[in-house]
């Protein structure tokens, strides 16, 4: 297992392409989705990205969440387009699917992260973590990735308005331990989702964090750009977390009213 002052020291030392918090999730719709003007933005979008979209067969459906990850600045968007179609062929996301890689399905299935489409009162979609269910030594960084890739990547399909709007996370910690802690993990996450991933984050909430995550949360905040640290919250129990969110949104072992089944949403979802 790995000490204290070990992973304060990898954190410390993790090198980002750019720090979390560039697009904020701000659960606002600028430009009404599949509306004409979205239309004629998006027509002037796939002329300047044609080259990119001739090169890496970018679904429409991609195009529009980046043009819509961005808020319709089209060179940005453009941008994104780029970074996101290389980044998926580094990630071989359309080479390894839960239905070729047994391990790639069994991590799914485990429910580290959960999506059942929710959202809070901004109306930004909320992702529940729980990395207790993480085990480093079955999956590393690379494949933890890719599992939350898959179910993020599903969200925007199913529930669109997340391209606009965002998501904020949910961080279950209260059975967490060292043993369940890999700093790749961050690593791999933080450079996909500051810069590659057409993904607007709006924050979110740590509950119940064990005391070595209060020593080390000083030096994850230095990975996040100012606006994005104001927007996470601590709270000692995910008993606060009501406070929060609507019981209607919220899931069931949260004091919400809503059920969730895990194994039968990631069944029904498809590969991105």
């Amino acid at each position: 297992n790995m000490s204290v002052s070990k992973l304060a020291s990898d954190l410390s030392a993790l090198k980002l392409d750019e720090k979390l918090g560039n697009d904020i999730g701000d659960g606002k719709i600028t430009i009404q989705h599949d509306s004409e003007e979205e239309k004629k933005i998006f027509k002037e979008f796939q002329i300047k990205a044609e080259p990119i979209i001739a090169l890496t067969f970018a679904s429409e459906h991609w195009q529009l969440a980046c043009l819509r990850a961005r808020k319709y600045d089209i060179d940005r968007a453009v941008t994104l387009l780029e970074k996101y179609m290389k980044w998926r062929d580094d990630f071989k996301v359309d080479e390894i699917t839960p239905q070729n890689d047994e391990e790639f399905s069994a991590q799914l299935k485990n429910g580290m992260f959960r999506c059942p489409g929710n959202v809070d009162k901004e109306g930004r979609t909320i992702l529940y973590v729980d990395i207790s269910k993480h085990d480093p030594s079955r999956w590393n960084a690379t494949q933890t990735v890719r599992c939350l890739h898959y179910i993020i990547a599903n969200v925007l399909r199913n529930f669109p308005e997340t391209q606009s709007r965002g998501i904020i996370v949910v961080n279950d910690l209260t059975n967490v331990t060292m043993s369940h802690i890999d700093v790749g993990i961050p690593k791999e996450i933080f450079n996909a989702f500051s810069s590659k991933f057409p993904l607007r984050f709006g924050g979110g909430f740590i509950c119940q964090p064990p005391f070595f995550f209060k020593l080390v949360f000083p030096i994850v905040k230095m990975l996040m750009k100012k606006k994005f640290q104001d927007r996470v919250v601590i709270l000692n129990s995910t008993n606060d977390l009501i406070n929060h969110i609507s019981p209607d949104q919220l899931l069931e072992q949260y004091q919400g009213n809503v059920k969730y089944e895990h194994e039968a949403t990631i069944n029904r979802y498809t590969s991105p």
